[in-house]
């Protein structure tokens, strides 16, 4: 898949009270790039106190990699089958309208702390796009750069949000 279109940029979106939030419209540019297909694919992010969520194409570039790890000699098929796992049965898969917008499961919105009604930073991480808790992304150093949470400041406070 050479013309792959990456996640870049960021966005605060509000989340309404039963759980639906707007994919940013660069976002979904990207994902009409990626996939034929209108549905987003979220999970826990293996390492940072947010949500990751991708396309069907990145999906199948994704297990295509995993393929090819347990192919390798020296391939640790533990941990190959555990992060398998954590990438196609620890996710949830929402349709998204035209304009973007998608229920986010009530688990994984508990996970990331997000709050109904509240907000949701969306930032870019090339393959894949980050969902936070704004509150969390501020308070996480590890991991986050320090444009980015300044970056969900200034948003915040442009759309009058506690920051």
């Amino acid at each position: 898949m050479n013309d792959f279109e990456l996640y870049e940029g960021s966005a605060l979106q509000g989340v309404d009270a039963k759980g639906r939030v707007a994919i940013p419209a660069d976002f979904r540019a990207t994902f009409e790039k990626n996939s034929e297909a209108r549905t987003i694919v979220i999970g826990i992010h293996p390492l940072l106190p947010c949500l990751r969520a991708y396309d069907l194409g990145w999906s199948k570039i994704n297990f295509a990699q995993i393929q090819r790890d347990m192919q390798s000699p020296d391939a640790d098929v533990r941990a190959i089958a555990q992060k398998r796992n954590a990438d196609f049965s620890d996710v949830d898969r929402a349709p998204f309208d035209p304009s973007g917008r998608f229920v986010l499961d009530e688990f994984f919105r508990s996970e990331a702390q997000i709050e109904t009604p509240g907000w949701a930073f969306f930032s870019g991480d090339a393959q894949t796009f980050n969902i936070w808790n704004p509150d969390v992304l501020m308070a996480t150093t590890e991991g986050v750069s320090p444009v980015t949470r300044r970056r969900c400041a200034y948003l915040m406070a442009n759309r009058k949000v506690r920051a």
